[in-house]
């Protein structure tokens, strides 16, 4: 059987869907069909022994989803949980419910909101490991410190995930635009920084392993101080797989990374399925991986066939490789469509052109995070001899990727083509 991982994953979600007391009637029988789908294939496929032994595994996997997902339910739905969730339902239809993303970060009561909400004190460092609340508080301090508010408050949003302070004109200009994931702590940062970390380690010889190691590790603990939101902690876990590959020489697959993710964060956190950065996270990798790898594959297959009738290659000789652009274009437009349904869900909107505004502004992210790097870098150097960067040419070099006025205008322009054309502006 080709990527049980991938089945076992499957099954522990409609476990929980099952498990979960907010999850409505029709999703919960389609988890079960599911799962009875997946039994019969198991029967018909596999011999008898095989077939028993996989029937056991796939039970125990929907147990093990059903019961976590009803563990968690049943702790949100006591008089207390539910006393304190009654101040943040959402009132009328369409909108935020504020209750239902509290759940998703495992908040029940008060003293955990305020927890959550950094309104109460940091722990205590516990064998020398510095708690990422006191982390966060000192990156947010050496941002405000060597930068202007306008660009602290954009990096923060971007490297630490506290959009809090951001203008809510700037923000409603990257919602507009669609590309607000811009904004947000997730896989695409995660992705950046580990791969780049993980590069500049093996650039200076470090083997594999110790790379793997070292950049796994901070990655992690980025994900803390960033709150560990659903999207990051998918995008840590199979970045730490892939390292793991990496070190014993195996070949990466992308879809059991992001199977193994998704039964990891299921049972961490079970209402994370209910949360929008979960779906889209999720459905864009999961994209990326069955989709547009079959649609990229079957392309150049039919390219070859065209050229070659009769050829039994396996592998796409280079010449009858799609192009560059070809390749972005349709990972692109199929993580859009494969979104699209979620997007319109969540927030009723959909710009038709952020397929081709995220090819322009994603590549232009690994500069603002490069830049945002370096100014808690060397906000951290510079503070440790005695003194604070601020202002100057120094500043204006680190922070030019992310200038507030430069990132607002870019997204603006867009923003106000699609209001003029709606006859909105003369």
């Amino acid at each position: 059987m080709k990527r049980p991982l991938f089945i076992a994953a499957l099954i522990v979600l409609s476990g929980t869907l099952c498990g979960l007391k907010e999850t409505p009637f029709i999703m919960k029988a389609a988890a079960v069909i599911i799962t009875a789908a997946f039994f019969l294939y198991l029967k018909l496929k596999l011999r008898r022994m095989a077939a028993t032994v996989g029937a056991v595994m796939m039970a125990a996997a929907f147990l093990l989803g059903y019961g976590r997902g009803a563990f968690v339910s049943r702790q949100f739905h006591t008089p207390e949980a539910e006393a304190f969730f009654s101040r943040y339902e959402a009132t009328n239809p369409g909108q935020f419910n504020y209750a239902m993303y509290l759940k998703g970060l495992g908040v029940c009561n008060e003293t955990s909101y305020r927890k959550m909400r950094g309104e109460t004190e940091s722990q205590e460092r516990t064998c020398g490991v510095p708690d990422p609340a006191s982390a966060r508080g000192y990156f947010t301090k050496l941002l405000e410190q060597n930068l202007s508010q306008h660009d602290a408050d954009m990096y923060k949003a971007i490297l630490l995930g506290q959009k809090s302070d951001l203008d809510p004109e700037v923000r409603k200009l990257y919602q507009s635009a669609g590309i607000s994931h811009l904004l947000a702590v997730s896989g695409l940062h995660v992705g950046m920084l580990g791969m780049g970390l993980y590069g500049i380690l093996r650039k200076r010889k470090l083997s594999r392993m110790a790379a793997g190691i070292i950049a796994g590790g901070l990655m992690i603990f980025y994900a803390m101080v960033t709150g560990a939101s659903g999207s990051t902690v998918r995008a840590v876990i199979m970045l730490v797989v892939s390292f793991a590959a990496a070190a014993v020489f195996r070949t990466y697959d992308m879809l059991t990374g992001l199977s193994l993710a998704l039964i990891l964060i299921l049972l961490w956190r079970p209402y994370q399925l209910i949360q929008s950065g979960f779906q889209l996270s999720f459905g864009a990798v999961a994209a990326i991986a069955v989709f547009c790898r079959a649609v990229l594959a079957g392309t150049e297959r039919l390219r070859l066939k065209a050229a070659m009738p009769g050829t039994l290659k396996k592998r796409i000789p280079k010449p009858f490789r799609l192009p560059q652009w070809a390749s972005v274009l349709i990972v692109g437009a199929g993580i859009q469509l494969f979104t699209l349904p979620m997007i319109l869900w969540h927030y009723f909107v959909f710009p038709p052109y952020a397929v081709f505004l995220n090819l322009i502004v994603i590549p232009l992210m690994s500069a603002a995070l490069a830049s945002g790097v370096a100014v808690v870098g060397l906000g951290t150097v510079m503070e440790g001899a005695g003194a604070v960067l601020r202002g100057g040419l120094l500043h204006l070099l680190t922070a030019l990727p992310v200038r507030t006025e430069v990132s607002a205008g870019f997204c603006g322009s867009f923003s106000g083509l699609r209001r003029q054309r709606r006859g909105i502006i003369s």
